[in-house]
């Protein structure tokens, strides 16, 4: 019974003169306490909700901290961001995205990710940021394990997307200024990190300009500005030079060599050969 059936059974009973006898009949049992142990009260039910709610509120907890993987942090030195046989399945699909991938990148070093359309790149991408989790095998970005270190290594990236993440109401300059505050610089610091960026990739002309004015190729450069904002060890650029022309495309690479130089590690996803000549 549930619990607007007994608010009308009760109702229809005490309405009657003879409620002793509405009581006998099965189908007008009702209780003054919706919430009694006893049926048609909904005591028990609401009982098993309660903990139900409380064990699988603690099951997602524990999956989102990955206390069921086991995973062996084997780690001799940070010098190095490697995968140990990375793989993610796309279960709905049953389709293998990344298929063992392994491979190790040394600071200091560019590392172009060349594959065509549907190759995986991406994917690789969200595995290592943590968008996806990994059905299988691990990662080591600057020494943590992304299976169990995950906000550790979340700290220590720079990632620019495939598609700009840029909010066309905040100039340029407001954009950097609120990622460097959510990297968590310091405020006293903030304005020179953020003039420093914008030098880097030539956007004094255009950083005081909103963002949706930009042109593709000014949205690029900035979106990896952003990535490059608080000096982050590890720097992930997806297809970082799209929409530009071939002058801007060299100049973003000159930089990149440089940023590299300062014992960043970059890792690059790429779909044209021409684009490797650049790295």
């Amino acid at each position: 019974m549930d619990i607007s059936q007994n608010n009308i059974n009760r109702k229809r009973c005490r309405e009657l003169e003879d409620a002793f006898q509405c009581l006998k009949d099965v189908d007008n049992m009702y209780v003054d306490n919706t919430l009694a142990w006893d049926r048609p009260g909904v005591g028990q039910a609401a009982l098993y909700m309660f903990i139900e709610a409380i064990v699988l509120s603690v099951l997602i907890i524990l999956i989102e901290m990955n206390f069921f993987v086991k995973a062996k942090v084997n780690m001799s030195s940070g010098t190095f961001e490697g995968h140990r046989k990375e793989t993610e399945v796309y279960r709905g699909a049953r389709v293998t995205a990344v298929d063992h991938l392994c491979l190790g990148i040394p600071r200091g070093e560019c590392f172009g990710l060349l594959g065509i359309n549907g190759a995986g790149k991406t994917t690789t991408f969200s595995m290592l940021t943590g968008d996806l989790s990994i059905t299988e095998g691990t990662a080591y970005l600057d020494g943590f394990n992304i299976q169990t270190n995950l906000k550790q290594v979340q700290q220590r990236i720079g990632y620019c997307p495939q598609f700009d993440a840029l909010l066309e109401r905040l100039t340029g300059r407001e954009m950097l200024t609120m990622y460097a505050r959510l990297r968590g610089v310091p405020d006293d610091k903030i304005k020179d990190i953020v003039s420093d960026a914008i030098q880097l990739l030539h956007l004094g002309k255009w950083a005081d300009s909103l963002c949706g004015n930009y042109s593709g190729g000014n949205r690029r450069k900035l979106s990896t500005a952003i990535a490059l904002v608080g000096n982050p060890p590890i720097v992930f650029l997806d297809e970082p030079t799209t929409g530009m022309d071939p002058v801007a495309r060299r100049f973003l690479w000159d930089t990149l060599t440089g940023v590299m130089k300062g014992g960043r590690s970059i890792v690059s996803h790429l779909s044209q050969v021409s684009s490797c000549t650049g790295v």
